[in-house]
């Protein structure tokens, strides 16, 4: 019976060897391949290389050291950026209210001066001889101190948004040019 056990034994050890000899063969390319691979890892750390890295790993590490200057500048330019949005939100926000002030004096000049026409044609009806035109057969239009009043303010309205819009205006040509510096230096970070 010992006999019997240990020819077993044996026949299931080259059946397995076997079956091991099979899988070696069809995986021998593979692990050629690998083989290959860790001879060459091995050699490079004997020649002085250091082990290769990933791609964000080596960007990160570029970054830090030599791009060092592109990164800060990158950096600069975003808080930059950020400040300019923040002041054009703001002149934004006085343009438009400008603009409102603007619009309500206009509303109320019409409105005075249809008072006016309305007032001088009911003059006209009750145009007395002896009472003479212009040359030209035209009234002067004389206006109220509350008009004028209005006039004043339409017009420091309108300075004060002239003036605030070409400020605006120079806030987008900066926000453009950093938006291009920082094209411009991840352009150069990453060739």
């Amino acid at each position: 019976m010992d006999k019997k056990k240990e020819e077993e034994a044996k026949k299931e050890e080259v059946e397995a060897k076997e079956e091991g000899e099979g899988e070696d063969a069809k995986e021998g390319e593979e692990g050629d391949a690998s083989r290959m691979s860790a001879r060459s890892k091995k050699s490079s750390h004997k020649k002085g290389k250091r082990p290769p890295t990933d791609k964000q790993t080596a960007y990160i590490e570029f970054k830090s050291t030599i791009g060092k200057k592109l990164e800060d500048n990158i950096v600069l330019s975003r808080g930059d950026i950020k400040s300019k949005r923040m002041e054009i939100k703001d002149l934004t926000n006085k343009i438009n209210f400008k603009k409102g002030e603007i619009d309500k004096l206009k509303a109320k000049l019409d409105k005075k001066e249809e008072e006016r026409k309305a007032s001088k044609i009911n003059k006209n009806d009750l145009h007395v001889e002896g009472f003479e035109d212009d040359d030209d057969g035209h009234q002067d239009d004389i206006i109220d101190e509350e008009e004028m009043v209005f006039l004043r303010e339409m017009k420091n309205c309108k300075r004060d948004y002239r003036d605030n819009y070409s400020k605006l205006k120079g806030l987008k040509q900066e926000l453009q040019s950093l938006q291009m510096n920082i094209d411009t230096s991840k352009e150069q970070l990453i060739y």
